[in-house]
């Protein structure tokens, strides 16, 4: 029997931020996650969680900015695009207590400072807890594939928030198309959910990422779980190992979801394409 091994990491790195959202939909200060000294191999794959922020009986959306700089001055440059942060967990008891997780396959040569920005639609600043989780010295190189860029489809940022979509109940949701055609190859997804309501219920939400066209598409995310909770907190899991789907340009992406009873109102999402 062929062995195929699954790659194993011989560096880690993580490391909190803690940036003050700008509010009113404007970005605040970067903050440092990873200096240039704790940056110390090069990486292969990023993952962020984040948590705080959500508050009962406030909408609470939020967008983070994953940023970087070679020369270490904290000039930063974006990486990874408004992330939906909206209604982050605090740790406590209930549904929705946990964190709001992405992963990213991305190289960043060793030495690169790490910074984090964020905004929020609320009239006024909060802070979010951001971790940064670093993999490098892959076991197996051979088997690693790190991309150089990011872009986000269906991002509202006048409201710090996705794209609008209506999740169903009896069945799946319809298929919502979400931004505009890729522009270039694209070959790992994420994707990023939010909630615009004031008075949230404790709900399941599986939700689906296709990538084609209005006849046929490939589910490159398919049921990934959220659960939303009634003091207006969220929690997002993880994506990865799925996501894995090489996308010409020119090809449209969508979301669509079922939710476990009436959804909350004003859902939405966000997608995020890794290339180079």
């Amino acid at each position: 029997m062929l062995y195929t091994p699954a790659n194993e990491w011989e560096w880690l790195y993580d490391n909190i931020a803690s940036p003050t959202l700008g509010a009113n939909n404007a970005k605040g200060s970067w903050v440092e996650a990873v200096s240039v000294a704790n940056h110390a191999n090069d990486t292969f794959m990023v993952a962020i969680d984040v948590s705080a922020g959500g508050a009962a009986g406030l909408e609470s959306q939020a967008l983070v900015d994953i940023g970087i700089d070679a020369a270490g001055g904290g000039s930063y440059t974006v990486l990874i695009p408004d992330l939906i942060t909206s209604n982050g967990g605090d740790g406590s008891s209930g549904i929705a207590a946990g964190w709001i997780f992405y992963a990213f396959p991305l190289f960043i040569r060793a030495g690169t400072q790490i910074g984090v920005r964020g905004q929020t639609n609320r009239t006024s600043t909060f802070v979010q807890s951001v971790r940064v989780r670093l993999y490098g010295l892959p076991k197996y190189p051979e088997l690693v594939k790190a991309g150089s860029f990011v872009t986000s489809f269906g991002v509202d940022a006048a409201n710090s928030a996705g794209t609008a979509l209506t999740p169903g109940t009896a069945a799946e949701g319809a298929w919502t198309a979400i931004g505009a055609a890729t522009a270039t190859r694209l070959w790992y997804w994420e994707y990023g959910f939010g909630v615009r309501d004031t008075s949230m219920n404790n709900r399941s939400y599986q939700n689906d990422i296709g990538i084609g066209d209005g006849s046929n598409k490939f589910s490159v995310i398919n049921n990934n779980r959220c659960l939303t909770g009634d003091t207006e907190r969220l929690n997002k899991p993880c994506i990865f190992p799925d996501g894995w789907y090489d996308a010409p340009a020119g090809v449209n992406i969508y979301a669509r979801s079922f939710c476990s009873a009436a959804p909350d109102s004003n859902v939405s999402v966000a997608v995020y394409g890794v290339g180079g």
